[in-house]
């Protein structure tokens, strides 16, 4: 320990600067990450929409569809701006903040339109099957299983 020769104010300064643009921009691709995450949940969401919509009331359909287009346009707002950005970085420290708050509470509103979407298509299905009996012949089949 006493071979460590201590930092002047100057180079504490360099090093300080350094290691926060570096792990800004680290941080950044982790904003972009999370973007591409919820991408992925809309894209999940809407083919499984799309997989359904002959059983879903045009009511349902055109809310879950309107709301999938409206996150959609979000993401794809926020995914523009952070290209649009020099060098990938947030103007400061505060705008990069508030840009991960918002890219996490859009991927949050994501999963939990994916999560309604799947749960719609889910009750539209048994729906289905109950029309056409087929639900309990499934619920013996399942019964005989176990």
């Amino acid at each position: 320990m006493e071979n460590l020769v201590p930092l002047s104010t100057t180079d504490a300064r360099l090093l300080r600067v350094v290691t926060l643009g570096t792990g800004v921009k680290d941080n950044i691709t982790s904003i972009q990450t999370i973007l591409r995450n919820a991408q992925e949940v809309l894209n999940q969401a809407q083919d499984d929409l799309l997989i359904y919509d002959r059983l879903l009331d045009t009511d349902s359909f055109e809310e879950l569809r309107g709301n999938l287009r409206h996150l959609w346009n979000l993401i794809q707002h926020d995914v523009d701006l952070a290209a649009n950005q020099p060098n990938g970085l947030p103007i400061s420290a505060h705008s990069y903040r508030l840009a991960k708050a918002e890219a996490k509470g859009l991927l949050a509103s994501c999963k939990s339109l994916n999560t309604r979407i799947k749960d719609v298509c889910q009750r539209a299905r048994i729906q289905e099957y109950d029309m056409e009996g087929n639900l309990k012949n499934h619920q013996m089949r399942r019964a005989e299983k176990v």
